[in-house]
């Protein structure tokens, strides 16, 4: 299903400008699928169709406004038996004239709900955002993957003279799956928009990406732009946390530069998590290394840890130990067989540069693991390696080997096991209750 709507347009009337902008931002937008009660899509229509709110033109491939005051939104939006969309206006402007086309294909989607994500559009506002903690434009539990994003930023009334953009500075940190360090970040929000210097290029609004939006008067400066994750989803297996730091241009780390913040996050999604946590190894713990038959090659002692994480909370000091090791690494961990797949993660030290290793299961190699770049101040960090089903479907115990490569040691404090799964493994999941070499 796909949408098109139009308004009449909007022309240089100061007025009818205003109230396209309490149009945009206060009349929403909602679908409800399958007999829902709860909205999936519940989105300013202004922030929904990509350009906030401003009767502007901003033309992407999947949602936008023409020239001619026509809305559209192509993104599929899949139902099995029925959807409910409704235009709910909660502004103090009357809609005078609203036509619309709807565009749908009886065809049904295999597996819709369950291994087939429901589209999906979440809306966030801060105003204004707290100082030291990243604004969040969506936090989720579940599996699915982004597909776009639209921001519109105020900064404060009044800002320092050649500060009014100092927001756009904050960097996009993006965490997936529970992860204490953040899987993608970026170096700024008008980065993060491939515009870049503070859009000095002016407007622009090209297939994937665009900064279509930018008011400077009355002592606010105001952003909009959108991002669209086409070729570069944002997949999440049981949760995703997208944030954006606000502040501290060069030379006034001192500060933190808060605004006004909107969004609206456009994904597809599944309330059940696509994966599980089935073992630890506890690295520097005696009982766990035994019970894990743990033995690493020109080892450490263990060694105790009092470092910080890279990301939002990049204050929290976080204790632990472990070991660092020259040579060879094995251990075993319990698995559920029922799997497709298992996602192994560690903590790590990354103050020691380019970690690499060779990873072996079961005597098979499958991978390489190779943590690039080094943090010697927030030095804790965790990253993944991915084993194949080919390598661990059916068993319910694998012996990981890691060689270390190039002279680096390799420093573990703590190992996770996740047990990836597909439909068929969901299905199978009431057959096997028990745990797999859980402590």
């Amino acid at each position: 299903m796909a949408l098109v709507a139009s308004y009449p347009p909007i022309a240089g009337d100061p007025i009818a400008q205003q109230e396209s902008r309490e149009l945009l931002t206060n009349a929403r937008i909602k679908a409800y699928w399958d007999g829902a009660t709860i909205p999936s899509v519940d989105a300013p229509i202004g922030g929904f169709f990509g350009s906030w709110g401003a009767a502007t033109q901003s033309e992407s491939l999947m949602m936008g406004r023409r020239g001619d005051g026509v809305y559209y939104s192509f993104f599929p939006m899949p139902f099995a038996s029925g959807a409910t969309l409704v235009i709910e206006n909660m502004s103090s402007v009357d809609i005078e004239t609203l036509t619309y086309t709807i565009e749908y294909s009886p065809d049904a989607l295999p597996g819709l709900g369950e291994d087939a994500g429901y589209f999906h559009a979440t809306t966030n506002s801060e105003t204004p955002t707290t100082s030291g903690e990243d604004y969040n434009l969506i936090e989720i539990d579940g599996a699915g993957h982004i597909v776009a994003s639209v921001l519109f930023m105020q900064s404060l009334p009044d800002p320092p003279f050649g500060l009014e953009r100092a927001h756009l500075e904050g960097d996009e940190r993006i965490y997936i799956d529970n992860s204490s360090s953040p899987a993608l970040y970026g170096t700024g929000t008008e980065d993060y928009l491939n515009g870049g210097f503070y859009f000095s290029g002016g407007f622009f609004s090209l297939p994937k990406h665009g900064a279509p939006v930018h008011f400077d008067g009355s002592g606010i400066d105001e952003t909009g732009g959108y991002r669209l994750h086409l070729t570069d989803p944002i997949v999440f297996r049981t949760r995703v946390v997208f944030g954006l730091e606000h502040g501290s241009p060069a030379g006034f780390e001192a500060f933190t530069w808060n605004g006004n913040y909107h969004s609206v996050v456009l994904w597809y999604g599944l309330a059940q998590q696509r994966y599980a946590l089935s073992d630890v190894l506890d690295v520097g713990n005696g009982g766990s290394e035994l019970a894990h038959s743990y033995s690493a090659q020109q080892s450490s002692g263990v060694l105790a840890g009092d470092h910080f994480y890279e990301g939002d909370e990049d204050w929290v000091n976080v204790s632990d130990d472990g070991r660092t090791a020259g040579g060879q690494v094995q251990f075993e961990i319990g698995i559920d067989p029922e799997n497709n797949g298992v996602v192994l993660r560690r903590r790590s030290d990354q103050a020691i540069l380019n970690q690499r290793a060779e990873v072996l299961v079961d005597g098979v190699s499958v991978a390489t693991w190779y943590d690039p770049g080094r943090n010697t101040s927030k030095r804790w960090l965790d990253s993944e390696v991915i084993l194949p089903a080919s390598a661990t479907a059916g068993k319910s115990s694998l012996t990981i080997t890691l060689v270390p490569e190039g002279g680096v040691p390799w420093s573990a404090y703590q190992y996770w096991a996740f047990r990836h799964r597909d439909l068929r493994c969901q299905r199978c999941a009431g057959r096997h209750g028990r745990r797999y070499g859980g402590q």
